[in-house]
């Protein structure tokens, strides 16, 4: 039954684009977060994972610690989605979450063939860079290879691309 008021919830949502409305709707009702979750991973059909995974955006700017205990579960969907739109606002989502390094490990080649691969789309490579920042702070002798891989692809790209480039550059080197 909650699974089917979520699905009238992102329906809703992906109409009137109520923001604030669907936040605050989650917040006052924290045990749908994981129907929400379980949606993203069962109905590939728009508008669920696009709208569903934007709202896990705000919803973590609301409550980052909401959102935090189901982190496992959304990097278990960045592994076995290729919506782009879903993998863009997982990865954003991502970013904002506590830093954990075992438990991210496995998302560091992920990252990695987000940039590489040209048929996903920048945001999705950008969120990428931008996340890959937090594994030179723990093991900044990656800081080399990590640069030159994403600097392989920087003629090829957007500048958007080249933007996230410049700013990883900054990051990284106020790192070691």
């Amino acid at each position: 039954m909650s699974l089917k008021v979520v699905k009238d919830r992102i329906i809703r949502f992906s109409k009137e684009r109520n923001v604030k409305l669907e936040v605050e709707y989650f917040l006052a009702h924290e045990d749908q977060l994981l129907d929400l979750i379980e949606l993203l991973k069962s109905d590939p059909n728009y508008p669920y994972p696009e709208y569903g995974s934007w709202l896990l955006c705000h919803l973590v700017k609301a409550d980052n610690e909401l959102v935090s205990k189901y982190k496992s579960e959304l990097i278990q969907l960045l592994h076995s989605s290729e919506n782009n739109s879903l993998l863009r606002n997982l990865m954003n989502v991502l970013n904002t979450l506590p830093f954990n390094e075992s438990e991210n490990s496995v998302l560091l080649d992920r990252c990695l063939s987000f940039i590489q691969e040209s048929s996903y789309k920048v945001a999705l490579q950008v969120y990428s860079i931008y996340y890959l920042v937090n594994y030179i702070k723990v093991y900044p002798e990656l800081k080399g290879e990590l640069l030159q891989m994403i600097e392989m692809h920087y003629n090829n790209r957007s500048s958007a691309y080249r933007v996230a480039v410049r700013k990883f550059k900054v990051k990284v080197d106020k790192i070691s």
